[in-house]
Parts: C-alpha cells; sequence; structure tokens
C-alpha cells in the first residue's frame, strides 16, 4: 500500500489525473485535460534560464562593467560592452554539470580595440569550467581582459 499512496502522490505533485481501481490494481493515468496538455506544451518551450552577475574587468585590473543578465541553459548567448574605441563580447554558454548545483560555462571573449592610427587590434580567447554554488568565477589569460561571473542559485 505504500508504494501505490507513494505513486499518487508523485502523480499528485506534477498535476496529473489518476483512477484508481480495486485494492489490487496500480494507479493508471487518465486522459490529460486540454489546460494539463497546454501548461506542458509551454513548459517545453520555454527553456530554464539563470541569472548571470558579469563583471569585465580590464588588464590592469580595473572593472570595466557589471552586468546581471539571464541566460537560457543550452544556448549561446552574446553579452557585448562598449567604450569609446574599445568593443568587447562575449559568447557565454551555460549547460547544467553532472555534478548537482553546478553549471558547465564556456566563454569566448572577443575584444577589439581601435588605435589612435585608426588599426584595430582584436584579442581573442575561449575558456570554460564548471561553477558550483554561487562563489565567483574568474575566467580569462593573466595579460588579457577577464570575465568574473556569478551564477546565481535556483530559488
Amino acid at each position: 500500500m505504500r508504494v501505490r499512496s507513494f505513486f499518487v502522490v508523485v502523480a499528485v505533485s506534477f498535476g496529473l489525473p489518476f483512477v484508481t481501481g480495486a485494492s489490487n490494481a496500480r494507479a493508471a493515468p487518465a486522459a490529460l485535460s486540454d489546460s494539463a496538455k497546454q501548461d506542458g506544451e509551454a513548459g517545453k518551450n520555454e527553456a530554464p534560464t539563470r541569472s548571470v552577475d558579469l563583471t569585465f574587468i580590464d588588464r590592469s585590473g580595473t572593472i570595466l562593467e557589471r552586468r546581471t543578465v539571464e541566460l537560457q541553459l543550452d544556448k549561446t548567448e552574446t553579452i557585448s560592452v562598449s567604450q569609446g574605441g574599445r568593443s568587447i563580447s562575449a559568447k557565454t554558454t551555460i549547460r547544467r554539470a553532472s555534478k548537482a548545483g553546478c553549471h558547465r560555462v564556456d566563454i569566448v571573449l572577443r575584444d577589439g580595440t581601435i588605435d589612435s592610427t585608426g588599426h584595430i587590434k582584436t584579442t581573442v580567447w575561449r575558456s570554460g569550467s564548471q561553477a558550483c554554488g554561487s562563489l565567483p568565477l574568474t575566467l580569462g589569460p593573466k595579460a588579457e581582459t577577464k570575465i568574473e561571473l556569478v551564477i546565481a542559485p535556483i530559488q
């Protein structure tokens, strides 16, 4: 009996209607209502998002800009920063990691500057790591522009 009641509790928590029969019968799912079908379809279309605090740090250690963005899991999104003759773009991808409470972060940063003679100098680097909890993670080579990010915990 405990096993049957456990399955009913789990099914009810997901909003699935169940039909119960004789005492020896297991709970069987009934036909889904139109509202349950719509809720299921809406959930499929919306990818989970995470709030991420990004800090762009210059080679000298000064903070160029702080920004909080909502990033969808498993989707590459570009975050851009412009200051004067400088343009920085970070293509960021966040995925679930195999470890609970952790995310895999992959970043491609493109730092382009225009000098006084009009020449464009572009630096590109790629990095990836695993971020766990809400601890800050700094990515980037030592002598280049870095990104510090903090992924907000799931509420």
